[in-house]
């Protein structure tokens, strides 16, 4: 499969609107979204029979931290019917780590969804 590496027009992008966050801090900066995405052609080699489809977006939105914790434990539902692997591998489990930390948003342990206490304050 490819993605047409566009983003939609006008209010189908979500994401143009964060630019200015994700140039103060591109180095620490994720954004976990939600995309709809479109199919808009099929190719197929004469040779092998292999198909391969392109997509593009349709629309994108960046996820609000608050929805984070519900985010990830769809991720982690759909990579387990997806691969049929129950248990999350470590790299993908320090993914999701990183990409579901909010700084306005407590720290939520990935694997057990228990709200961790705030390393400064304690509480």
């Amino acid at each position: 499969m490819k993605l047409k590496s566009t983003l939609p027009k006008g209010d189908a992008d979500g994401l143009s609107p964060l630019e200015g966050k994700l140039d103060a801090n591109p180095a620490n900066s994720q954004i976990v979204a939600l995309v709809i995405l479109d199919v808009i052609g099929r190719t197929e080699s004469f040779v092998t029979g292999e198909k391969e489809i392109t997509t593009k977006l349709r629309r994108i939105e960046a996820l609000l931290p608050g929805d984070a914790d519900t985010a990830r434990r769809m991720l982690q539902r759909a990579f387990e019917h997806r691969t049929g692997v129950t248990t999350l591998p470590i790299d993908l489990e320090e993914d999701l780590r990183s990409a579901f930390i909010f700084d306005d948003e407590p720290d939520v342990d990935p694997v057990t969804g228990e709200v961790k206490a705030d390393e400064e304050t304690g509480e």
